[in-house]
């Protein structure tokens, strides 16, 4: 090989060495910085434990006990138990183990507890008993937070999607 083919290879090297030492130098200020910050401040009392693991055991400040999904919209019936009228038509809009988060026609209180079916479920699906834990009023309804009040059988958890 000629000088000539040599060359960009060498200024090609030289310049990683050189950018892979800076970059080195910038991490190695950065930890010590860090060291230096949380050696003078004392740790907050309310600080997470070190074994703490998000990803296995979730994040602290989330109330969600079980992973939220989305999925396509399921059509299902809403229903106050207590009043005698008829169901309210939703969509199933994601949907976890411990609930549903649905967009309904009707607003519901906080607090309310309804029952909620499959719009397309034969008349022998039971209704599954829902407690709505938060509402957001927009502008084409009602989205419903809601907690399953009694964890309804895999079998009827599939019809939601």
């Amino acid at each position: 090989m000629s000088d000539a083919q040599w060359t960009p290879l060498l200024v090609g090297l030289v310049i990683a060495v050189v950018v892979g030492g800076m970059g080195g130098l910038v991490l190695a200020l950065r930890r010590r910085r860090t060291c230096e910050a949380s050696e003078d401040e004392p740790a907050p009392a309310t600080a997470p434990a070190a074994t703490h693991d998000p990803f296995v055991h979730g994040s602290l400040q989330d109330k969600r006990q079980a992973l939220r999904r989305r999925g396509r919209p399921v059509d299902v019936l809403v229903k106050d138990p207590e009043l005698e009228q008829p169901p309210v038509r939703a969509t199933v809009l994601d949907r976890s183990v411990g609930g549903l988060r649905i967009l309904a026609e009707q607003p519901f209180e906080v607090g309310t507890r309804l029952n909620l079916r499959v719009a397309h479920a034969p008349e022998m699906i039971p209704w599954v008993r829902i407690e709505v834990k938060n509402r957001l009023d927009v502008s084409h309804g009602c989205e419903l937070g809601c907690k399953f009040v009694q964890t309804p059988p895999a079998s009827v958890l599939w019809l939601f999607g």
